[in-house]
């Protein structure tokens, strides 16, 4: 069972891994929409290449995207339909509707259960939705449109495709907009002018040699004014490592040829990262210079930073949870933890506390002030409050929170993580806001491993220590006990099984060999098949009588009691019932006979009582003393007959009453 155990958990670990790395490509893809979408000036492509990115990111059965013009809701781009759906429109203010209300509200909604929401209208397609996911292209606080995705299946999404489908509004949202401007750029010269100075990138022109001929004011987000750049040569801002590949690039535009990459500008506030495209301009066939977008992707460049970071921890700990894994003392489990804290989630002060009665006492620490005997209440700090909520708490800063109760006043922050319903670990730093939701989620997935860990090696021992006691209990019950794994695989036999069978566990390995020997007859047997059948992992005992035959060839009359557990054990007690139902065929022969002699023994009564009363009449008429005498003797011998009678009467009534005890 342990092993069996252990592999469940192993499964289910795998699978936790799988689930965070396919979380992981899905941001991936997202990051490398942006630039797809950048270098894309076509709403209709922005579009599709969203739509299709959703259908990389989330599980759904049609999706579209939704630009909001004139109060009217268009498809521009879908996926899943039989019938081609781009094109229509839905009215903004309609009473109904998941995709109005979320282009009314700015707002994004998930539902997992469509029969129960309100809002929900079947707008588009021949389907039953089920579930549906929509959320608003913005710009700023303005909304310019709707993604929107539906299933046929209840609780399709989550939280996190939410978020991930925001993150992708939000870059197409920036995408449609750009999009948009550089349209408008297109159709006339006064709108170029409007939308260049108004442009979120910075948008600069050279001459052919790199000299700054104008900027639009995006610049200024950079730390320059306009006439600050004006008659510079490009080169200037740019580290001198990238001088040779702007001259070789210069080259190309003046053979007109267009170029894009990505450089380091300086900047008054500090080197960023941008993405650049260049485009010679044209003056008839002669080129006479060139336009440069800037994007600033140095946030971006830092959060891919950030997150190549985060894959590298999370590998490391996945290492880690496989050495956990191979521990069997709870201090080996939380030495590896306060250094995997350390060295890895680079958490400096660390502390984990185990539940003992009403207090949490402390089994590892790094801080040296510390000692191993400090217990703590389960109703006090944010230790106790962790443990009691079974919530994990960031708190940026300590002296705000009301619950905290550090052991060094120079603490200011805090992560407090719950081991399962073992205890708690908890990281602490000297400066505000030294930890972040991602510090907060690498440390769940390591505490997870733990409690697991924990859960195993105090199962293992609990099981150590009882097995004897279990295996002995079994042994010595007055009936037959079988425990049989979810495969029909004899795991238990005790003696009394044997003795009652006359077949020892070797000789009745699994449930097939049980029947086909218990029930050598074939049409009996498919009848006692189809009963067990009806056994339902995880309901009340099955009790049954059935007759099987041992051994010797003995037929012997047998009562079963039989219960699946949900996890797919089998457990059968068996009671040979054999000699009781002779003795229940016994007492029905005595009851039936008892019932015939007290019949007959009521006509003997009756037959007596008319005796005494002639008798009596003689008495009454008797005319000397002796007559009298005899008739009066007469009367007592009958009365005693009577009392005799009586007295069997009663015996018999006893014997017919007799109820068979029932076995336990």
């Amino acid at each position: 069972m342990s092993n069996k155990t252990e592999e469940i958990e192993k499964i289910r670990r795998l699978r936790e891994v799988a689930r965070r790395k396919e979380i992981e490509k899905k941001l991936s893809i997202i990051c490398d929409l942006s630039r797809d979408l950048s270098l894309s000036l076509d709403i209709d492509k922005i579009a599709n290449i969203t739509v299709d990115v959703m259908r990389k990111v989330l599980e759904f059965d049609t999706s579209f995207f939704l630009l909001l013009e004139d109060k009217e809701l268009n498809i521009v781009a879908a996926s899943g339909f039989k019938e081609d759906v781009v094109g229509k429109k839905f009215l903004l203010d309609a009473k109904k509707g998941i995709i109005p209300w979320v282009a009314r509200e700015g707002k994004s909604h998930l539902t997992n259960n469509t029969e129960k929401d309100d809002l929900f209208i079947n707008i588009v397609g021949d389907f039953e939705t089920k579930s549906e996911i929509c959320v608003p292209l913005k710009i700023k606080d303005k909304v310019i449109g709707v993604l929107n995705a539906e299933s046929e299946r209840y609780n399709a999404f989550n939280e996190k495709d939410l978020k991930l489908l925001e993150t992708l509004a939000s870059q197409a949202a920036i995408a449609i907009e750009n999009a948009r401007l550089f349209k408008k750029l297109r159709e006339s010269e006064e709108k170029y002018r409007n939308l260049f100075e108004n442009a979120r990138d910075v948008i600069i022109t050279f001459d052919l040699k790199g000299n700054v001929i104008s900027a639009n004011k995006a610049i200024v987000e950079h730390g320059y004014r306009k006439d600050e750049l004006v008659g510079k040569n490009m080169l200037k801002f740019v580290p001198k490592k990238y001088w040779p590949k702007l001259l070789k690039e210069l080259a190309k535009i003046a053979r007109g040829n267009s170029i894009e990459g990505e450089i380091e500008i300086i900047t008054p506030k500090g080197e960023k990262i941008s993405e650049y495209k260049s485009n010679p301009i044209r003056r008839g066939e002669k080129i006479v210079g060139f336009q440069t977008i800037l994007r600033d992707i140095t946030e971006q460049k830092r959060a891919e930073e950030i997150l190549r970071k985060s894959k590298e921890k999370i590998e490391k700990l996945h290492n880690i949870a496989t050495r956990l894994e191979s521990l069997h003392s709870e201090e080996e489990v939380y030495e590896l933890t306060i250094k995997t804290a350390k060295e890895i989630l680079d958490f400096d002060r660390d502390t984990i506390f185990i539940l003992e009665g009403d207090h949490l006492k402390i089994k590892a620490t790094t801080e040296k002030g510390l000692s191993k005997d400090q217990r703590i209440s389960i109703y006090r700090g944010i230790a106790g409050k962790t443990y009691r909520t079974a919530k994990s708490y960031l708190i940026e800063d300590i002296t705000r929170d009301k619950n905290a109760r550090p052991s060094d006043e120079r603490v200011r922050s805090a992560i407090s993580i719950p081991i399962g319903n073992i205890g708690v670990f908890q990281a602490e730093s000297l400066q505000v806001n030294a930890f972040t939701e991602e510090d907060r989620e690498l440390g769940e997935l390591l505490i997870s491993h733990v409690a697991e860990v924990l859960k195993r090696i105090r199962f293992e021992k609990t099981l150590k220590e009882s097995e004897e006691k279990y295996r002995t209990t079994i042994e010595s019950a007055p009936y037959g006990i079988a425990v049989l794994d979810q495969d029909g695989n004899v795991l238990i036999a005790n003696s009394q099984l044997e003795k009652i069978t006359g077949y020892n566990r070797k000789e009745i390995p699994d449930l097939e060999t049980w029947f086909e020997k218990m029930y050598p007859d074939k049409k009996y047997r498919e009848l006692i098949i189809k009963e067990n059948r009806r056994v339902i992992p995880g309901e009340d005992p099955r009790i049954r009588e059935a007759v099987i035959t041992r051994k010797d060839g003995e037929k012997r009359i047998c009562r079963f009691i039989s219960r699946i557990f949900s996890h797919g054990l089998r457990i059968i007690f068996v009671t040979d019932i054999t000699d009781r139902k002779l003795l229940e065929q016994q007492r029905e022969k005595a009851r039936k006979e008892a019932e015939f002699y007290s019949d007959l023994l009521g006509h003997d009564i009756g037959n007596l009582n008319q005796v005494i009363l002639g008798y009596l009449y003689l008495l009454q008429n008797a005319e000397d003393e002796e007559t009298r005498k005899k008739n009066v003797e007469g009367i007592k011998k009958s009365i005693m007959k009577s009392k005799r009678l009586a007295e069997s009467i009663r015996i018999l009534k006893i014997i017919k009453d007799t109820k068979i005890e029932k076995f336990d």
